[in-house]
């Protein structure tokens, strides 16, 4: 179990993944209809006119593949050493929480392994930092739960 709080920061960045069609809504009988499982294909005859399919774009966050990368890497050495990390994609966070939490305010650089305050990774984080950070904090945690 782990005592100390390990945080990975990480920025997605939202992109198309694909697109949809989506029919509109041309009469509140099409509404209505629709909402009883019937689908004429058609506008209301009053109209005069048939809607038509509208392609949209489907949107979704996605991490850049270093990022990602770094995410597998920490999480499969924090397995190895018994400590859990949070991933915490500041994308996707509530903006209230965000701006509540002051720690989040100085992170910059992406993707950030914050172990305490004064313990920081930043960048590109290679393998053997973080094994060398995970080993201080297990140290460290043996000594104070033994």
């Amino acid at each position: 179990m782990s005592y100390s709080k390990i945080t990975l920061y990480v920025k997605s960045v939202r992109t198309v993944t694909g697109v949809y069609d989506v029919r509109p809504v041309t009469s509140v009988d099409d509404v209505m209809q629709r909402a009883q499982g019937i689908d004429r294909g058609v506008s209301s005859p009053f109209r005069g006119r048939t809607p038509y399919a509208v392609r949209k774009p489907r949107r979704e966050y996605v991490l850049p593949e270093d990022q990602q990368k770094t995410v597998e890497a920490v999480e499969r050495i924090a397995r190895a050493y018994g400590l859990e990390v949070e991933v915490l994609d500041v994308a996707r966070e509530n903006v209230l929480r965000r701006m509540l939490q002051e720690e989040r305010e100085r992170i910059k650089t992406f993707p950030t392994l914050a172990a305490s305050s004064e313990q920081r990774l930043e960048g590109e984080i290679a393998e053997e930092q973080v094994k060398f950070l995970f080993s201080k904090i297990a140290e460290r945690t043996r000594k104070k739960y033994v």
